[in-house]
């Protein structure tokens, strides 16, 4: 089954329409769907590691690790992070055809000043920093 891979700003929504196309895909369609969300594999504080490109790097090694090991045919892997890389997404695209499988990506375009009103309403110690 297909590789998802949602992408845009922090605070953008890609965890909640993940969420819902992962519930959406389960009820509807009785697939296991299986989300690698990259607040789910931080070392530490998330502002720290998106600032230091050095354990930024580490992170989306991780996330692509975790991507590959859980792809198959018969799920669905949903990739929740903010994946602002062309040639890292291209990683993502490669490894689908190696199994093969579809991959789609999905850019939650909206206006970075609403992302950062988002951002201010979640509670302090999930907020990222400018």
């Amino acid at each position: 089954m297909p590789v998802v891979i949602f992408c845009g700003f922090p605070s953008s929504g890609k965890s909640t329409w993940s969420d819902k196309l992962a519930e959406f895909i389960r009820t509807s369609k009785g697939k296991e769907v299986f989300i690698v969300r990259e607040e789910d594999l931080f070392r530490g504080e998330k502002n720290d590691i998106l600032d230091d490109s050095k354990k930024e790097k580490e992170l989306r090694g991780k996330l692509k690790s975790e991507t590959q090991r859980l792809l198959n045919k018969e799920v669905v892997v949903i990739v929740d992070a903010l994946n602002y890389i062309k040639g890292y997404r291209y990683e993502f695209f490669c490894m689908s055809k190696a199994v093969p499988t579809r991959q789609v990506t999905v850019q939650c375009e909206i206006p970075e000043a609403l992302a950062w009103e988002w951002n201010l309403t979640r509670p302090t110690v999930q907020q990222y920093t400018k």
